[in-house]
């Protein structure tokens, strides 16, 4: 009997608790939630609006039906629903809720919604877990950063030591993707206001997530910037032997042991900065900023330049004389003293010959010498050039 009536009792309750849920907002939560997870969206979007129809204050409901509009792409609405009686403050511990917040976020900043997008990002980080450890946390960490660009760096830098954690090697070399072209942008705003420490600072936290070439590459610039020239080296060489086909780090040391060279006073200095500069460049190829580098060394290289060289015949009264009009440009700190010039006929016999010593006022200036003797008017005629008794270059007229 007592048998009987128990059975006879669970069989009303369960019916009891059927009826229940039959009569009530969870029939619809149930059914729009499996038909949500099976895929059938529209099929589910259309049995939570009939329950919300009936129950406009339940906020699973609403919560349900928002999902649901995302899916089918219908980001206002989902806008609308979700912030609808107050849904948000009401859920705002379910952790399925916090996650829809990172979707709803990104999918408002894909359309340009830039007020919704942010709101809806900072109502995750005020109520999500910051002690969560899951690859769900570091995913929603990444996209909260591209919606929020001024707490990127933070939340990507917690993604990362989670992703570290949880050892998903993918997920860390996805935030190091982030984080550096956003380190290396700090410090370049950094060294526009001279904060070099700080520069150097955001550059060592560069390095705590992994090697990289372009991180050594930018502190081989910051210190060359700040004058700290060996430091400078070692970086750019680092650089260079992570990244060994990289010619833009190449290139840049080049010009930096060019610079040094030519600031130089001694000799093996310069030539030891000559000596890398040669390895650098020995396996760029047909490359216009190796060509401009190498034109600069071979100026480094040489004593003087000479300019606006030209030698031509001047006819006066009845025979003609010839000139040489050249200029001297000195490029090393080698004490020009005097220059000669040496006319001679088709015959290399001599016409003249012209010695002056180099004053101050003839550097970098226009020098004529004429001949004191004339030539025949149709002869070739040749001028050498000399300095400090160095023949420098032989001019002749056609």
């Amino acid at each position: 009997m007592r048998k009987t009536v128990f059975i006879f009792g669970l069989i009303l309750i369960i019916t009891g608790v059927m009826l229940f849920w039959l009569t009530t907002p969870y029939k619809y939560v149930l059914e729009g939630t499996a038909l949500l997870e099976s895929g059938k969206v529209a099929k589910a979007v259309k049995i939570v609006e009939e329950g919300v129809k009936k129950y406009p204050t339940n906020s699973k409901l609403n919560f349900l039906l928002a999902r649901g509009y995302l899916h089918l792409g219908e980001t206002e609405q989902a806008n609308k629903t979700l912030l609808l009686k107050d849904t948000i403050n009401t859920l705002k511990s379910s952790k399925e809720l916090q996650n829809f917040l990172v979707d709803i976020s990104r999918a408002n900043h894909r359309v340009g919604n830039v007020k919704l997008s942010r709101s809806f990002a900072y109502k995750y980080l005020e109520n999500h877990n910051e002690d969560e450890i899951s690859k769900k946390i570091v995913e929603n960490y990444i996209s909260i950063g591209e919606v929020l660009p001024e707490k990127s760096v933070l939340l990507w830098e917690k993604a990362y030591n989670i992703a570290y954690a949880l050892r998903e090697t993918e997920l860390k070399e996805s935030l190091k993707a982030l984080l550096l072209p956003r380190y290396f942008e700090i410090v370049n705003g950094l060294k526009a206001k001279k904060d070099f420490d700080e520069a150097i600072n955001i550059l060592n936290k560069a390095k705590l997530i992994g090697k990289n070439a372009e991180t050594n590459f930018q502190e081989a610039l910051l210190y060359a910037d700040i004058g700290k020239l060996d430091q400078a080296q070692n970086q750019f060489e680092e650089a260079i032997q992570l990244d060994p086909e990289n010619e833009n780090y190449k290139i840049a040391y080049a010009n930096l042991l060019k610079d040094e060279a030519l600031m130089t006073k001694e000799q093996v200095k310069k030539e030891e900065y000559l000596g890398k500069i040669e390895l650098l460049l020995n396996d760029l190829k047909d490359n216009v900023r190796k060509a401009s580098v190498l034109n600069k060394i071979m100026n480094l290289n040489a004593k003087y330049k000479i300019l606006n060289a030209n030698l031509k015949m001047a006819k006066i009264g009845e025979y003609v004389y010839p000139t040489l009009v050249f200029r001297i440009k000195p490029v090393s700190d080698i004490k020009l003293k005097k220059y000669k010039i040496i006319f001679l006929d088709k015959n290399n016999t001599w016409l003249d010959v012209y010695e002056s010593q180099i004053t101050d006022d003839d550097i970098d200036k226009l020098i004529e010498v004429t001949s004191k003797n004339p030539a025949s008017e149709n002869n070739v005629i040749s001028a050498k050039l000399f300095l400090n008794d160095e023949l420098v270059k032989e001019y002749t007229t056609k």
